[in-house]
């Protein structure tokens, strides 16, 4: 069960398109809500400053400062009217991905809830590259919420593609993607993708065409694969029915898992997408041009990403 909820705050109103679903989500958990929002500090060495740019007025980043602190006090307080749940607001100077990061790992935060742009993912998250960075780097699943229009509620999040790669990692996809939307009822559609083997034909690459023995060990190979995947998914939906949810499976095949994964989750009607993000140290969670990294850049849902660790 989610015991805190974490919205970064940035004073625009596009940031503030996460509260609706993160109040939605902690209500259903009597989880914590927390507020937070981070000044970075004006660059103060004019030596740093880039050829042709302004030099930073500390009058104004002070300004800036106290009124960034005020703000997320000020939503706080208004949150705490409306809502039966604990309601905290953070303030902190530094690098927003850094401060935010490092504070979800010290606060039990359990879900970081953010808001993205509907036609882009991370490319139009709030403050841009921040938020890139920050999902690259917590340790906590990330829920990246399709913006709504405005008055229209929280984000839908009741019919749900969940990508399973037959890893470890699934059981944390599983786990977070509970917690989030079992309260809901939501219908999960689980998936996984198998990437086809099958020799390319010959007259599309311009070279000899490949033996029919190994077209043959090609295809008996990802058939198995198939077989096997199907094995796997049918036996998760089938633990999901007996806790009374509705769930169906189904393999795909793709030559790009990220594209068969927002593909299928657009003809589906899906509103959120779930997979995880694989581990490759300590800084770097993964690697730009993952299938995670794409379908997070290219989907038109609503995206729960499940980091190491989390």
């Amino acid at each position: 069960m989610l015991q805190k909820i974490l919205v970064p705050l940035d004073g625009s109103s596009f940031a503030e398109g996460a509260i609706e679903t993160a109040r939605l989500i902690a209500s259903k958990h009597g989880a914590t809500l927390m507020f937070v929002s981070v000044h970075e500090p004006a660059m103060e060495d004019p030596t740093k400053v880039v050829s042709g740019a302004p030099v930073p007025d500390p009058r104004l980043d002070r300004e800036r400062h106290r009124a960034l602190q005020e703000y997320v006090q000020r939503m706080a307080a208004a949150e705490r009217q409306r809502s039966t749940f604990p309601v905290e607001a953070v303030f902190s100077d530094g690098d927003p991905a850094t401060e935010i990061a490092a504070l979800a790992d010290r606060s039990g935060v359990g879900l970081i809830v953010m808001t993205t742009h509907g036609r882009g993912g991370l490319e139009r998250l709030w403050l841009g590259s921040t938020a890139d960075r920050l999902v690259r780097s917590v340790h906590v699943p990330v829920l990246l919420v399709k913006p709504q229009e405005q008055g229209a509620g929280p984000a839908r999040l009741d019919r749900v593609v969940v990508a399973l790669a037959r890893r470890s990692e699934d059981e944390r996809v599983l786990g977070a993607l509970m917690d989030v939307t079992e309260p809901l009822r939501a219908i999960y559609h689980l998936i996984h993708v198998v990437v086809s083997r099958l020799p390319v034909p010959a007259v599309d690459l311009g070279v000899p065409p490949v033996p029919d023995e190994l077209a043959a060990l090609a295809a008996a190979g990802e058939n198995e694969e198939v077989q096997l995947a199907r094995q796997y998914l049918e036996g998760i939906a089938a633990t999901l029915r007996e806790r009374g949810l509705e769930a169906t499976s189904e393999v795909l095949r793709d030559g790009s898992v990220a594209r068969a994964i927002t593909d299928y989750a657009a003809r589906t009607g899906a509103n959120l997408i779930a997979l995880a993000t694989r581990g490759l140290g300590p800084v770097q969670r993964f690697l730009v041009g993952s299938v995670a990294d794409k379908v997070m850049r290219s989907a038109h849902t609503s995206v729960l990403v499940c980091p190491p660790g989390s």
